[in-house]
Parts: structure tokens; sequence; C-alpha cells
């Protein structure tokens, strides 16, 4: 399923909202894989951390929402091995940008 993160339908978002989130509740990924993925089970979350290891772009930023959601709703957010990954691509992702 990761295959098709980002490429399904036209509901990722593009750009950050003007108004802001209006949700009380932790905000659910758009994308229906990212969403499909981020109501598994937790032994999926390996393979949800690969992704943010490709220069698959859309594939990241709705990976990215998906593991938000896991490590909210499993209450694994401190795990060191996740926000290392997430910090890791944020940085990769940030020198593609700077060029």
């Amino acid at each position: 399923m990761v295959e098709y993160l980002g490429r399904i339908g036209n509901n990722q978002h593009k750009v950050l909202p003007t108004n802001g989130f209006n949700k009380k509740s932790y905000p659910l990924p758009r994308d229906i894989i990212a969403r499909t993925l981020a109501h598994m089970k937790i032994e999926i979350l390996p393979v949800l951390l690969d992704v943010l290891k490709t220069d698959n772009t859309l594939a990241i930023r709705e990976v990215i929402a998906g593991i938000g959601f896991m490590c909210f709703y499993h209450k694994i957010h401190s795990n060191n091995q996740i926000i290392d990954a997430l910090l890791l691509s944020l940085k990769k992702l940030k020198s593609y940008l700077s060029y």
C-alpha cells in the first residue's frame, strides 16, 4: 500500500490552510492510504519509517501524518527511533529544498 501514498485521488494537502485546523482531536491524514495505514496495528510502523528513507516527497509528506497519528494514539511519541527517523527525513528534505 505504501506505493500509493500521495497518489490516489485529489485529497492531499498542497499548502498550509490559512484558517488553521478546526479540530479538537489529532488531525487525521487526508490521504486515504495514509489514513488506512495509520489505523493498522503498530507492527506496520517499521514499514512506514522505511518510507522516510525514500526520495518520494509526496509519500513522505503523507506517511508523516500517518506516523504522527500512530504515535499519538498508541502513546509512543517519545520513542527515540521514531523521532530520529523523522528528524533525519526533515534534514534530507530541507537539503532538497535548498537547491
